[in-house]
This record gives structure tokens, sequence and C-alpha cells, in this order.
């Protein structure tokens, strides 16, 4: 199970996680317009990219701070495609779980990377109101 995504987001939780490298090279990466794939990190780094900015877009709109924590964690909750899910957008870099067993795992992993992700964004979002009175 070393290529799937429990691995990468789980691996060590007393250093840098795949999370902390996502949102620390955010605007780098979003701004490369070829990204070259190294391993299946990477994968991971591609798949947080994406829905760190879906959260973002969900944010332009300006929400209320109560009305962006429930949109993030409903984004974070819902229904989400994993790797071997038809719906998945990016089935050509993934390999789907070999079994039932390793999907559940892998959904849980990102299940709780999203929910990471929408609570770190919020939490940027409800500081940059505190220091920004346009943002309000």
């Amino acid at each position: 199970m070393d290529g799937s995504f429990s691995f990468y987001l789980l691996a060590d939780p007393d250093s840098e996680d795949i999370i902390d490298e996502a949102l620390n090279l955010f605007r780098a990466n979003v701004l490369f317009r070829n990204f070259e794939i190294k391993g299946p990190a990477d994968r991971v780094l591609i798949y947080l990219i994406l829905y760190i900015t879906e959260c973002l877009n969900k944010l332009t709109k300006n929400p209320s701070l109560r009305e962006a924590e429930k949109l993030l964690t409903t984004a974070a909750l819902g229904n989400f495609a994993i790797p071997g899910d038809v719906q998945f957008p990016l089935n050509a870099l993934y390999e789907p779980p070999a079994n039932k067993g390793d999907a559940g795992k892998e959904q849980m992993a990102i299940g709780r990377s999203l929910v990471s992700l929408s609570r770190w964004l919020v939490d940027v979002f409800t500081h940059a109101r505190t220091i920004d009175p346009i943002m309000t």
C-alpha cells in the first residue's frame, strides 16, 4: 500500500506532512504550467492543491465567517471521488485501490485531510478578516 494516498497523508505525525507541504507550496505550484510528477507524493499534492483551489473559489463571494465554515466543512465531508471512481477527474494519474478495504482506507485518509485543510483555510479566512476591514 506504499503508493496509496493513506501512506503519504499519514506517514509521520511529528514532521511536516503532505498537508503542510500543499499549503506552504500552494502559490508556487498553482503558477506552474507543467508539474513534473516524481512519485506518489506528488500525486497527493496535486489532489490537495486542486481541493485548496476549490475551497478558495467557494470563498470568492466573501461569505460570512459562519457561512465560510459551513461551505468548507460541507465540501470536506461531502461525497468526493477517490482514484478508481468514475467521477474522479485525475484517474489517468493515479492507481486505483487494490480492493474495497484499501479504497475505504483511502476514503478515510482523504476525508481527514480535506477536513484539516478546510479548518486551516477557515482560520486563515477569519484572520484575514480581522486584519483587513475590506474583507468584512
